[in-house]
């Protein structure tokens, strides 16, 4: 099951829709990511889906994935890289 953040809500509402972001990008990108990757400085999760240029950001309950932010950007692939160099992303 996923749940959102009133954060995650409020930013798919606010921003995100405006891109075509919604809850189900959300799910799909969850629930199938291109890439899973680990966030060091948080324990965080981010699952990555390069076609709709986001990624979620999320964590693991007993229950549910809870996800904390989305984000989106033009240029993902760079921003992961960036990341990654930088240790921040594994």
């Amino acid at each position: 099951m996923i749940v959102l953040t009133g954060h995650a809500r409020d930013k798919l509402l606010n921003e995100l829709f405006k891109l075509g972001i919604n809850e189900d990008s959300v799910s799909i990108t969850v629930n199938s990511p291109d890439e899973l990757l680990y966030d060091v400085a948080t324990g965080r999760f981010v699952a990555v889906k390069y076609d709709l240029n986001i990624a979620v950001i999320y964590e693991k309950t007993r229950d549910a994935q809870l996800v904390v932010t989305v984000i989106y950007s033009a240029h993902l692939k760079e921003l992961v890289e960036r990341r990654r160099r930088a240790g921040r992303w594994i």
